[in-house]
């Protein structure tokens, strides 16, 4: 099977795992019988840290100001304080690692000619 195509029915399971995880089948009947109360507030039980804040963390760099995964991108979130950031890297048919947002397959490219890409173009 295909990396990327691996990867594409991972994801898939991921989220039917989390509908599953969801669903009023797997969870009991009083977390559903109250509606307004799911509106309102969310039950201590259901919480798993109230003393730490949520983790913000930057999903390949800051793509909303940057190219994705691009040092400015990411020396961008440090500037905003973020927690932490997530970022793809590939290797490339000569075994190099590298980070892109363009929509080619890594694993079929030499590190030689992915650098003549131009990451800013779309």
């Amino acid at each position: 099977m295909a990396p990327l195509l691996t990867v594409r029915v991972l994801e898939f399971a991921l989220v039917l795992l989390i509908f599953h995880d969801y669903s009023s089948e797997s969870h009991p009947s009083s977390c559903f019988d109250q509606p307004e109360a799911r509106v309102n507030s969310i039950p201590d039980s259901h919480l798993y840290d109230k003393k730490q804040k949520p983790l913000i963390i930057g999903h390949h760099g800051n793509p909303s100001k940057f190219q994705e995964n691009t040092i400015d991108g990411f020396k961008s979130l440090a500037a905003l304080k973020a927690d932490g950031m997530e970022l793809d890297t590939f290797l490339t048919k000569d075994g190099k690692l590298k980070l892109t947002g363009k929509n080619h397959n890594i694993w079929d490219i030499n590190y030689e000619n992915l650098n003549k890409l131009d990451i800013n173009s779309k």
